[in-house]
Parts: C-alpha cells; sequence; structure tokens
C-alpha cells in the first residue's frame, strides 16, 4: 500500500484511499475530505441510500484523524500557554497537573511515581521538585509508612494557580461534552480507548526482544 501526503496537513501520512481505475487519489478541496453525497466523494450513485463506497468511508475515516490532530494542536497550545503564565515548562507543568489531580483524588505521590508518571529519570524529578518548591508550587513531607521516603505535595499556591489556568478550558470542555448524549458519549469513550490502545501498541516493546534470545 502506498502512502499519499496531504499538503494541507504538513508531516500528516495516510494510506492512499481505494479508488476506482483511473479516479483521482487526492481528496477534495483543500486537502479535507468531502462529505457524504457531495461532488467527487466517492459515493456509488446506484447504492442504496445511506450506504458509503470504500472511498467514502476512508475519506470520511481521515477526516476522524484530521480532527483528533486539530484537537491535539489546541491542547497542545493550551498547555504552552499555561506554562508560560506560571512560568514553568512542559514537564513542570504535567508535574503540577499529577500533583493537583492526586490531591483531589487523595492520593499520595511519591518521587519514584511521580518520576514514572512524567518518563524522565530520578535525577531529573529532583531537579524539577526543586524548581517548583523555589516557586512555591510543591512541599516534600515524611512518608506516612516509610521512614526513609517522601511523599510531594501541592500546595495551595499550586492548587490556585492551576484552577486559574486552565479552569476556564476544562469548563468550556466540559460544557462540549454534557451536550452529548449518553449514547454519543459512549461512543467517544469506546474511540477514544481504541485509538490510545493503538498508539501504545505502535510502540510497545517487542516480546521476544524483552525474553532476549532463546537457548
Amino acid at each position: 500500500m502506498t502512502a499519499t501526503h496531504r499538503p494541507s496537513v504538513p508531516g500528516y501520512w495516510y494510506p492512499a484511499p481505494s479508488t476506482a481505475a483511473g479516479a483521482p487519489e487526492a481528496l477534495p478541496g483543500d486537502g479535507e475530505p468531502a462529505v457524504s453525497g457531495s461532488p467527487g466523494s466517492g459515493t456509488n450513485p446506484d447504492a442504496a441510500p445511506g450506504a458509503l463506497s470504500l472511498t467514502q468511508a476512508n475519506e470520511n475515516a481521515v477526516a476522524v484523524l484530521h480532527a483528533v490532530r486539530r484537537f491535539r494542536r489546541s491542547d497542545s497550545a493550551m498547555r504552552s500557554r499555561t506554562a508560560s503564565e506560571l512560568a514553568v515548562n512542559a514537564t513542570d507543568l504535567a508535574a503540577l497537573r499529577h500533583l493537583v489531580a492526586a490531591a483531589r483524588l487523595g492520593e499520595h505521590v511519591t518521587p519514584t511515581e511521580l518520576s514514572v508518571q512524567l518518563g524522565i529519570s530520578s535525577a531529573a524529578t529532583t531537579k524539577l521538585l526543586n524548581r517548583l518548591a523555589l516557586l512555591g508550587h510543591v512541599r516534600r513531607e515524611p512518608h506516612p509508612t516509610d521512614r526513609r521516603g517522601q511523599l510531594i505535595v501541592a500546595t495551595d499556591l499550586a492548587h490556585t494557580a492551576i484552577h486559574q489556568a486552565l479552569g476556564h478550558s476544562h469548563k468550556r470542555m466540559m460544557d462540549v461534552v454534557v451536550a452529548l448524549s449518553a449514547e454519543e458519549q459512549l461512543t467517544v469513550i469506546r474511540f477514544l480507548d481504541a485509538l490510545g490502545e493503538a498508539v501504545m501498541e505502535e510502540h510497545a516493546p517487542d516480546p521476544a526482544a524483552v525474553r532476549g534470545p532463546a537457548t
């Protein structure tokens, strides 16, 4: 299967849609998929009402992935703005969001757990916590059951800063979700969970490589 680069979305690759012989491979218009039944959509005029050709189904699937990418771009921009407002970097912000969320759930967070959550080394986590402590966003507390351990706690300042920076965005996002029907919400959940699993599966280690060579 060949790959078609969509010029309207730099760096985004998709499998080329299956088209009839001689049919153009590029999507109509500015590169966004056409809606069902529109000119150039690939819909078979003799098909039953509501039926989609393979080409149209592929184009609709591409439209979904375009929408996912647009959301990711918007989410990334929101995170960048928030990090700038709080005078921290992206990893610091991720740590603060995790600590604030954990506190609201009544969960404890150790430096090791935070390191795993962020995907960074213990040394990098220590530097991160030192930066956030100097800004007054976190504090270290003794672990209640491990005398040699510590807990990392988000301060009231951090809770307030995160709420002020993200509260309005989260409210608007919640409004969008609440506007969906229960069935639509379940469909979105299943789709996002499946998409997440597909992405993780792509980067999962080879079991054979983990086991090592046979003896």
